[in-house]
């Protein structure tokens, strides 16, 4: 079954909309304006969601690009973006941020998950395992400091150190 031919304004033609995906460098763009291109060039919705990698019983994405440049054109399709670049703001204010970079930097954790649990009894703030990751990371680059899980491997209860210390020495 067929659905009912997809209807497009163009407000450029193919050679434009084909120099204008090949020019463009910004990742979330360009396969909108590889979609738009290769639409305007006849292909299906079908085929163009195919080639795109996009699944076609929820083509939902290249619907919406396609609903972009309706209301918008090409400067609609580029102003979009996902997510928040800057990302959320840690819920620890300054204060708090500094007691941890504290703890942190006395060598008080060894782990994420204790981090979570310190912050928690602490600061009274509730964090996941992924959240300190994330916030140690952002804390990381936006300070310059260098939070490392610095865990050691355990050793196996068959683990013969003696004959490992020969073994380094060459024997």
């Amino acid at each position: 079954m067929r659905g009912r031919p997809l209807k497009i304004e163009w407000q450029e033609d193919v050679e434009q909309l084909g120099q204008l995906y090949r020019q463009e460098r910004d990742v979330e763009v360009r396969p909108r304006l590889h979609a738009l291109w290769l639409l305007r060039q006849g292909y299906s919705l079908r085929a163009t969601a195919s080639l795109l990698g996009v699944h076609y019983v929820t083509y939902v994405t290249a619907q919406q690009w396609i609903a972009w440049y309706r209301a918008g054109g090409i400067s609609e399709i580029c102003r979009h973006r996902r997510g928040n670049p800057k990302g959320s703001t840690p819920r620890l204010n300054a204060q708090q941020l500094a007691q941890l970079h504290q703890q942190a930097s006395n060598g008080a954790f060894h782990t994420a998950q204790e981090i979570v649990q310190w912050v928690h009894k602490e600061l009274g703030v509730t964090y996941t395992r992924w959240g300190i990751y994330s916030l140690l990371r952002r804390l990381r680059y936006k300070r310059r400091l260098r939070y490392k899980a610095k865990v050691p491997r355990p050793l196996s209860s068959h683990t013969a150190l003696a004959a490992q210390q020969e073994w380094k020495k060459g024997g």
